[in-house]
């Protein structure tokens, strides 16, 4: 039986923004463009529905209908980034460097305790691992008009194993976007505000050969990991399976990515 996987790519294009979506076997891949525009970041859930941050700080979920992806917006405003967890709650994080978990219809803010003051603005990425912890990056000098931060930004990484009420800082600094996977396995990847790519295993770090990226989806399929060009009209997809070896591509000029396997 042929295992689909599907990736949901975010296209910055002459002040446009596209969603598209692949769907992949081992023997065959096609890209197609949605009817999203407009759209800042993506994510997908469990159940397979994308979740998508509108440039305007909107957040939208899309349904299979008729063999026909569609989207509808969710009340929410000034929001930046988005993750959806294991268990299909939504986690997001806000202009202003907030987080927030929208569970039964319901928004809520996570109180995040246990951050200290260290002169950094707030969060700026979230993702949800496999079993269920929450990743943060927090950092300065990013704006949630662009989808990368400042090269010169300090972004420092930190978890929570309950739900957002409490958080714990990994030794890091210098990151702006993460993507978690499997602790024991994928372990986390996380881009640094000057394109470099790192990932988190057994309590270190390690530094990839890849450079010049601009995100990270650490979900694929048989522990693939996807990584997105800079933002740019001419940064290629970049994929790997043992994060040593990198290979491009077809698709080009690509902000943001996430893999869905099902």
């Amino acid at each position: 039986m042929k295992t689909l996987n599907k990736k949901f790519l975010i296209k910055h294009l002459f002040g446009l923004t596209m969603i598209f979506a692949m769907s992949s076997t081992v023997v065959h891949a096609e890209w197609n463009k949605t009817t999203a525009s407009g759209m800042r970041d993506v994510s997908i859930a469990p159940d397979g529905k994308p979740w998508l941050v509108g440039q305007n700080g909107t957040i939208w979920y899309g349904s299979w209908q008729a063999g026909n992806l569609g989207f509808t917006q969710i009340p929410a405003s000034n929001f930046s980034r988005i993750a959806v967890a294991p268990n299909n709650v939504v986690w997001a994080v806000g202009y202003n460097g907030t987080v927030w978990k929208y569970e039964g219809g319901v928004w809520s803010m996570a109180p995040l305790a246990g951050v200290t003051s260290d002169g950094l603005n707030g969060m700026v990425d979230v993702d949800v691992d496999p079993d269920g912890t929450i990743w943060f990056v927090r950092s300065t000098f990013c704006s949630p008009a662009y989808i990368t931060c400042s090269s010169s930004a300090k972004g420092s990484i930190w978890y929570s194993n309950d739900q957002g009420n409490h958080v714990t800082r990994v030794t890091s600094s210098g990151f702006c976007r993460i993507s978690s996977g499997y602790k024991s396995t994928v372990g986390v990847w996380a881009v640094g505000c000057n394109g470099t790519v790192w990932k988190y295993l057994a309590g270190s770090w390690t530094q990839t050969l890849a450079s010049g990226m601009s995100d990270v989806a650490a979900h694929g399929l048989q522990d693939r990991i996807d990584l997105t060009g800079l933002a740019s009209l001419n940064g290629p997809i970049w994929s790997t399976y043992d994060g040593v070896n990198f290979d491009p591509n077809v698709a080009r000029g690509f902000g943001s990515i996430a893999n869905y396997v099902g």
